[in-house]
């Protein structure tokens, strides 16, 4: 998930939306906040791609030790 300032710029740059434009689609998309409470894992996305990746490294060997999966990597 990212803070809605950085949607914002997100949708803007990759969609060519004006900022009301985006607003709105992110209004919409608020409906899904709720299954954040039901995630066992829920990824800040406030940075770059480099900075995600880590993050999502981690969620994957959490899940493997939960699970008693061997990872190759």
């Amino acid at each position: 998930t990212a803070s809605d300032d950085v949607k914002l710029k997100r949708i803007m740059e990759r969609s060519n939306l004006s900022e009301e434009e985006a607003k709105v689609r992110i209004e919409s998309q608020k409906e899904y906040e709720d299954v954040f409470e039901k995630s066992d894992y829920v990824v800040e996305n406030n940075g770059t791609v480099e900075e995600l990746k880590p993050k999502i490294d981690e969620v994957i060997k959490n899940i493997a030790r939960r699970e008693n999966l061997k990872l190759i990597l």
